[in-house]
């Protein structure tokens, strides 16, 4: 099965799936361009760069590829046993993304070198959004982080009395999000 929200782009449909892979998909024909084998089940979308795709699977890795042929440009570990479930972001040349080790890290688009990293109390399984410089996250220790883009540095952090799951939505100067408490949070950014 495909867990993963299909990412299409010029099209192109970009998905993991359960069976070790990640696929491009010509949508005009419906044929397959690519596949490209991991080690663990991709349950994470991509974020799509200008020639590059980064996604994460099951296996404990962050993976960069060409988008043209699926060829491995980078590999990057997220720790023993961590999976990466949220979509990476891919901002100028650098990639957020959090792993369920609980970190969150800033990576070299081109190299997978860590800019920083962050270590929240509990897995991260949202991905992240971003506006004004600003980072924001969901993680399984009961909080919604604000991170500085540029350094990881705490902007603040919301407990609520669950884990946050959901990916936050921005809305002008707002941060919304759920948590598996029932509530629906709504904080300035």
């Amino acid at each position: 099965p495909v867990y993963a929200l299909p990412v299409i782009q010029d099209g192109v449909a970009y998905f993991g799936s359960s069976d070790r892979h990640f696929y491009a998909l010509d949508l005009k024909t419906n044929t397959p361009l690519w596949k490209f084998p991991t080690q663990g089940e991709v349950g994470s979308p991509a974020a799509v760069g200008p020639d590059t795709l980064f996604f994460g699977s099951n296996d404990s890795h962050l993976y960069a590829v060409s988008r043209t042929d699926g060829k491995e440009k980078c590999k990057i570990s997220t720790g023993h046993n961590s999976v990466v479930r949220g979509r990476p972001l891919l901002e100028a040349d650098t990639v957020y993304v959090g792993a369920s080790s609980g970190k969150f890290y800033a990576l070299a688009a081109d190299t997978g070198q860590a800019c920083w990293t962050f270590t929240a109390g509990g897995p991260i399984l949202s991905s992240p959004a971003l506006a004004n410089g600003r980072l924001f996250f969901g993680a399984n220790d009961h909080n919604c982080y604000a991170l500085e883009l540029s350094t990881g540095r705490v902007i603040w952090t919301r407990p609520t009395l669950n884990q946050v799951y959901a990916s936050p939505a921005l809305a002008g100067n707002l941060v919304c999000f759920g948590s598996t408490d029932g509530g629906y949070y709504v904080l300035d950014q």
